[in-house]
């Protein structure tokens, strides 16, 4: 499976420095880590950057809805939320297994143009699902983080993995090499409209069915 080198930095604690905050219900500072700055380069240094794969099989509209101009915000806005299914693949040191996972994730988004709101949820979501995914990686990844008495973060500086990579192509056999890619194809299914008592809505739902 792993080495122990990838072992050795999966099962280290996670540093304070790698944790951010953020606004949360009823005045509350919310723990999380960064899903680019963070999980992604974790997951460059741990696994290598040729060493795991990242595919969104789900992409789901569930309302994008326009906000008519109010005394507090005078402009119109438009708010839109998605869901997301993305599954990550992370190959062993010598390439000859490999460990799978997946996470649904959602992001709601504001923006003064309906295609600014769109696009800033769907990329919002893609994010929160690969890190749900990933999360189940340990510490590392932001486990830590939904343990309330922090047991596995640490005052120490992030951990020094950047050797792991080097020690990844080392191992890998030159002969094995992953199964190509398959080509993905969609099918957009258009929700019913909604009801009259309902927000104006932009667009409908959609749902992109993905297949192999």
């Amino acid at each position: 499976m792993f080495s122990d080198k990838q072992l050795t930095a999966l099962q280290s604690p996670l540093s304070r420095q790698d944790v951010d905050q953020r606004d949360g219900p009823g005045k509350q500072r919310l723990d999380y880590v960064s899903g680019n700055d963070h999980v992604v380069r974790v997951a460059n240094q741990i696994f290598g950057f040729d060493g795991w794969e990242r595919e969104t099989l789900e992409m789901l509209e569930t309302a994008t809805v326009k906000v008519p101009p109010s005394e507090k915000n005078p402009s119109v806005t438009f708010v839109s939320h998605y869901r997301a299914r993305v599954r990550i693949t992370v190959w062993t040191a010598d390439r000859t297994r490999k460990v799978v996972r997946e996470g649904w994730g959602g992001c709601k988004m504001q923006s003064a143009t309906i295609g600014d709101a769109v696009e800033n949820a769907m990329k919002g979501a893609e994010t929160d699902a690969m890190k749900r995914a990933f999360v189940t990686f340990g510490d590392q990844f932001g486990l830590a983080l939904y343990d309330k008495k922090r047991e596995h973060v640490t005052d120490a500086p992030p951990q020094q993995t950047r050797g792991i990579m080097s020690s990844f192509t080392a191992l890998r056999k030159p002969q094995q090499e992953p199964p190509p890619h398959h080509h993905i194809t969609g099918e957009v299914i258009q929700a019913d409209a909604p009801d009259d008592d309902m927000p104006e809505r932009t667009t409908a739902a959609t749902l992109v069915r993905v297949r192999r």
